[in-house]
């Protein structure tokens, strides 16, 4: 038997606040500044930390990583800067149906 009786719903709760995390960072310019900021800074501070050439090649990804990454975010933002990237209203009517049968299943069995 499986000891967490949840079937992934804490799992998808998690997701659903990472996605709403998300659109609220990403629908203020100020907060996708710092955001960019952050993910091109923190792969930098790894050049400081350690000495080694296999070690530079890996920060040099991340750095090149995190470049790609805000450039797209920002072109996409650029191209509709009211709208959302990532579209929650599917996902949360879907983790409420699933609360609504777990809750149910939960009051039948005691």
């Amino acid at each position: 038997m499986e000891p967490f009786f949840d079937g992934g719903l804490f799992e998808l709760l998690l997701f659903l606040g990472f996605a709403v995390c998300l659109n609220a960072i990403f629908l203020r310019k100020y907060l996708l500044l710092l955001f960019s900021v952050v993910i091109l800074a923190a792969p930098v501070t790894l050049f400081f930390i350690k000495r080694h050439d296999l070690y530079y090649a890996l920060v040099s990804l991340c750095v090149l990583n995190a470049c790609v990454l805000v450039a797209l975010l920002w072109k996409e933002k650029k191209v509709h800067p009211q709208q959302p990237l990532f579209n929650i209203d599917d996902l949360k009517e879907t983790s409420s149906r699933i609360r609504s049968r777990l809750l149910h299943r939960i009051k039948n069995f005691f």
